[in-house]
């Protein structure tokens, strides 16, 4: 806790903020205010001794710098480029630069928890309102929606980010409070329903992954309530709703005409989701995408989502979204060739090691573990989610690794000092 207080209260004023903006449609304004007025309390701190300033991840964010700088020695188009890394890296080096300085120890990322699930009810809460809404004026079997113009491919990695949050406070209040863990328990259900009216494929098999890392790891770092059997449960309920509602996304995004003459549970489930994959446009652009890093492995179009569409002028113009690669790892490798793929990799291989790390220095004397734990399970559904898609820029990437500086600057300093609850 710093000597100034109210400083103290003045940045995390502007840390709430920033953070329940964030995924907030057409806010750039209010993010900006927020992001350099917290920057500028920070500078201001650092100057007077408050606090100290580091970068976690330091190294592995240095070459991935380096590298996306080179970029623009071959970029088709630099200028682009260069606001691009400004953007993309250098926002989120500034906000795990934030996040490091003031969120120093657990009371402090708990109070981190605490905003992003508040911030989560008010946006699931309206996704709900507004899906149900569009459910009783329309009779389409299809419906695909998400909150203040969000947009449903960015609202669902949202939800992906937030939820092993919820899920592991919900873990928590199962050992102190059981009223808040049944809130809790309630606000995964709303989740669960928001996350359906985004009419999101790939985002239930994120899910499932999360959901799995949790159990595995809570179990084996022995971080389980008393009261197991009721989070076993409902972890096991809430897979089995994740694999019917996954299957039911399918056969809405399919155009499969059912055969009246071989009205079969395969012809109605199966070849509907099968049907559903194989009318994909993304096959294709993952082609394009390979044919580009096989071509130019050591370089690519320059920094940006946009490089598939330099590259490619005339095929992005045959598809209204085929201006990128909608893989976040082959986006890298158009814009960067392989070695910017590595060094993007690196940043999650270090961010996974420095959790894991967490998670074994303080296994047994440490309840809040499962945040580590969370922040595992994050990291995967990210990648899971982002592999059809790059929704990993600006605010979705910012908040990401705000969370992940966080986690890291927060337990990883509890190494020495382990407390109990």
């Amino acid at each position: 806790m710093l000597k100034n207080k109210k400083l103290d209260h003045a940045a995390f004023m502007l840390l709430a903020g920033y953070i329940w903006i964030l995924p907030v449609a057409h806010t750039t304004t209010i993010r900006e205010f927020l992001f350099f007025s917290l920057l500028s309390v920070t500078l201001w701190a650092a100057w007077r001794k408050e606090i100290r300033l580091h970068i976690p991840m330091f190294n592995s964010w240095v070459i991935y710098t380096a590298i996306s700088i080179f970029s623009l020695f071959y970029a088709i188009n630099p200028i682009y480029s260069l606001r691009e890394i400004w953007l993309e890296i250098g926002y989120s080096i500034i906000t795990i630069l934030i996040a490091a300085a003031w969120v120093k120890d657990e009371h402090s990322f708990s109070r981190v928890v605490r905003l992003l699930i508040i911030g989560n009810i008010f946006l699931v809460c309206s996704a709900l309102i507004k899906g149900i809404y569009i459910l009783l004026k329309s009779n389409n079997a299809m419906i695909a929606t998400a909150p203040f113009d969000i947009g449903v491919g960015k609202f669902s990695s949202y939800i992906i980010l937030v939820m092993p949050f919820i899920w592991v406070q919900a873990l928590l209040s199962l050992k102190r409070n059981l009223r808040i863990a049944f809130l809790l328990f309630l606000l995964i259900i709303v989740n669960i329903i928001a996350l359906y009216f985004t009419a999101n494929r790939v985002a239930w098999q994120a899910l499932f992954i999360q959901i799995i890392l949790i159990v595995c790891l809570s179990s084996y770092y022995r971080v389980l309530p008393s009261l197991k059997k009721v989070f076993l449960s409902a972890s096991l309920c809430l897979l089995i709703v994740t694999i019917v509602l996954n299957l039911i996304t399918l056969i809405q995004k399919s155009g499969f005409a059912i055969d009246e003459n071989n009205f079969t549970a395969y012809n109605i489930l199966i070849g509907k989701a099968q049907k559903s994959l194989s009318d994909d446009p993304r096959l294709n652009w993952w082609q394009v995408a390979f044919k580009n890093i096989k071509e130019q492995p050591l370089s690519g179009g320059g920094f940006g989502r946009e490089a598939f569409k330099l590259l490619n002028p005339e095929y992005a113009k045959t598809q209204a979204y085929a201006w990128h690669a909608h893989n976040m790892l082959l986006n890298k490798g158009i814009q960067m060739g392989i070695p910017g793929i590595l060094a993007f990799c690196l940043l999650f291989v270090v961010a996974l090691r420095k959790m894991w790390i967490i998670c074994t220095n303080i296994k047994g004397q440490n309840d809040f573990i499962v945040y580590a734990i969370a922040g595992i399970a994050m990291i995967a559904g990210v990648i899971i989610k982002n592999f059809t898609d790059d929704l990993f820029i600006r605010d979705h990437a910012w908040l990401f690794w705000l969370i992940t500086s966080a986690i890291i600057s927060a337990l990883g300093s509890q190494r020495e000092k382990p407390k109990k609850l």
